[in-house]
């Protein structure tokens, strides 16, 4: 008679989980990241117990607390500054609101803040290696097709596409009708013309830097022309800034790949120009750079006022900022529109807010620099990254980012902390296979061409 030791082991039933719980399980990653990028471009919000609800905000509300915890675990490695924080970001923006609106806010500021650190965390866990950023790359190309049809349809042939379906299924955002160089400004799927051009511009490098399939290297510069055409029916200099920007470092990039200490030479150029601006020229270089980025001269200097009587408020206010308050400035400027995020987020939040912000902002393109690896592909996806933080971080001082287009910059933040371990291995078979190569693969660990550098 078989003893009890000796009986086949019966399989352990495999163990419950939530819906939401299994995102974050390594078959559905993937998903997750392509729902996430889904529900960024769907043009339809709802009102629920006084909440506006767009299909991002749901799923940031329904993944962000298994995320978190995902991360929290360890599963990424150990907790960073970043992390830190954009955690003290969201939780001070929810502070701040309250103290300066009182507590008939309370719902409105706990989702704004649930939705920073949502679409954070989201990147700072899906985005965690060479494979998972490549299937990125990959569904953000479909995404640009989407929004780029619908941005045709409005600014060519003047009708929208995709409202008559999305409006069945709640508010649409609707789209403007300004004309400008002969061309409707479309918004696509976006609340506003410069929201949608910020989004497309800011994939631009990633799809450039984006390796070609088994082979070492870059895509042809073809796949440009998507993000490149998309952000032109934007018809706004504070759209294609980031475009242009990223040309010029890749220019730069490029021109100088054999010269080890050609970024700091970039940035000695930089400082040394705006000190000579604030020498010899009667504006400050705040000025002087708005009235060269702006199709418009008046706009330029509606800006410049716009900035002169909003850095009053944040003076006056400096703990909790001033709220959803409106910002004091004389009777004739009849627009309370702030185009500067980050005047506008030291204005609401207050300098703390800001901080918070812009210090999480820099250490996550510090750790994409830092960070050197002997994988070709991999220094060009650190610096795909690190050129589009910097050229839209550039863009939002002319330019303010709310909806969809703040959250995919708190992701690509978080997306940009995915290389701050040297050479990290990818181990899910599903993001392996999302990067096949043949053994040995041409890049995996190719070494570093002459004068290369991760940044």
């Amino acid at each position: 008679m078989r003893s009890q030791s000796q009986r086949p082991s019966q399989p352990h039933a495999a163990p419950r989980r939530s819906a939401a719980a299994g995102l974050v399980q390594k078959p559905d990653r993937h998903l997750l990241l392509a729902l996430f990028l889904i529900t960024l471009v769907t043009p339809v919000s709802v009102t629920m117990a006084g909440l506006r609800l767009t299909p991002a905000r749901v799923l940031l509300l329904l993944s962000v607390v298994p995320v978190t915890f995902a991360l929290l675990s360890g599963k990424r490695g150990k907790v960073i500054a970043s992390d830190i924080l954009m955690g003290l970001f969201a939780f001070w923006v929810i502070v701040s609101l309250t103290i300066t609106m009182g507590l008939s806010v309370l719902e409105f500021a706990g989702i704004t803040g649930l939705e920073i650190w949502g679409s954070y965390v989201l990147g700072r866990y899906l985005i965690h290696n060479r494979a998972a950023f490549l299937v990125l790359t990959r569904f953000l190309v479909f995404v640009l097709i989407f929004v780029f049809i619908e941005a045709l349809a409005q600014s060519v042939f003047r009708f929208s596409l995709y409202d008559p379906v999305f409006s069945k299924f709640g508010q649409v955002f609707g789209w403007t009708r300004e004309t400008r160089l002969g061309f409707v400004r479309a918004s696509s799927t976006f609340e506003h013309p410069i929201l949608y051009g910020v989004f497309c511009a800011s994939t631009f490098s990633l799809l450039v830097y984006a390796p070609r399939k088994n082979k070492p290297g870059i895509k042809s510069w073809r796949i440009a022309a998507l993000p490149g055409a998309a952000t032109f029916f934007a018809l706004s200099v504070g759209a294609w800034l980031p475009l242009f920007l990223q040309i010029g470092l890749m220019g730069w990039d490029y021109v100088f790949r054999k010269f080890a200490k050609r970024w700091v030479v970039l940035i000695s150029l930089f400082v040394g120009s705006f000190v000579l601006i604030d020498l010899a020229s009667t504006r400050t270089p705040f000025e002087v750079f708005i009235s060269y980025f702006t199709l418009d001269s008046g706009t330029a200097y509606w800006r410049v006022l716009i900035f002169q009587y909003a850095i009053d408020d944040v003076w006056q206010n400096p703990v909790f900022g001033i709220g959803l308050n409106d910002w004091s400035r004389p009777d004739w400027m009849y627009s309370s529109s702030v185009d500067n995020l980050w005047l506008l987020t030291a204005m609401r939040y207050g300098i703390p807010g800001f901080l918070f912000l812009t210090t999480a902002y820099f250490l996550a393109m510090f750790r994409c620099v830092k960070v050197k690896s002997q994988d070709y592909q991999r220094q060009k996806q650190q610096t795909s990254l690190v050129f589009a933080l910097v050229a839209v971080g550039i863009a939002v001082a002319t330019v303010h980012l709310w909806g969809a287009t703040f959250l995919y910059f708190c992701f690509l933040i978080g997306a940009s902390n995915a290389f701050s371990e040297p050479d990290a291995p990818v181990t899910d078979s599903e993001e392996a296979g999302a990067d096949p190569a043949p053994a040995p693969s041409p890049y995996t660990r190719a070494p570093l061409r002459p004068g290369q550098r991760a940044w």
